[in-house]
């Protein structure tokens, strides 16, 4: 009889990570080991939720050891890496909603963070930053950390943008 890890493991090499659900993508994660119960709680989450949960709640679960969550915080960190760089590399932008469109994947943050796109001479971005991160309603930054990073890299231009966690782009802190 095939444990949770090996038919997830046969399912995914069969359907392609596309087709696996998010309980069996946990299971290959977590290896031989990997329990349905702890699994299908992590799934249960959504992968917003899980995505939040820090080292030390990981380890709430039980199977889940120091170097299960690492893995998984590391793979939550790669699939970030390569939603925020999923544009081709001569990325142009041409208007206000191409800017937007690429800095898209910061409406998914629980906090606020304050992003600077380079850009070249000819609006090919060059290079993307967070300046700064802030609390869950505020972000402060000072030009000299953006001019700092677009000296650097020898920008033409920059744009500047920051995302609002309450979804609510009118809310103003006093």
């Amino acid at each position: 009889m095939k444990n949770h890890f090996a038919i997830a493991k046969e399912e995914l090499g069969f359907y392609g990570f596309e087709n696996t659900s998010l309980q069996n993508l946990l299971a290959v994660l977590i290896g031989p080991k990997a329990k349905p119960v702890v699994t299908g709680q992590l799934s249960s989450l959504g992968v917003k939720r899980l995505s939040s949960l820090s080292k030390e709640e990981l380890l709430q679960y039980e199977g889940i050891g120091e170097t299960t969550a690492d893995r998984i915080i590391a793979c939550i960190g790669l699939a970030g890496l390569l939603n925020k760089y999923k544009f081709e590399d001569s990325y142009i932008v041409r208007s206000p909603e191409d800017a937007a469109k690429y800095m898209s994947d910061m409406s998914t943050l629980d906090q606020e963070h304050f992003e600077v796109l380079f850009l070249n001479s000819k609006n090919v971005v060059i290079g993307r930053k967070t300046i700064f991160k802030g609390s869950l309603n505020a972000s402060i930054v000072h030009p000299r950390e953006i001019f700092r990073e677009a000296v650097k890299l020898s920008a033409a231009s920059i744009i500047a943008g920051h995302n609002h966690p309450s979804g609510d782009p009118l809310s103003i802190v006093s």
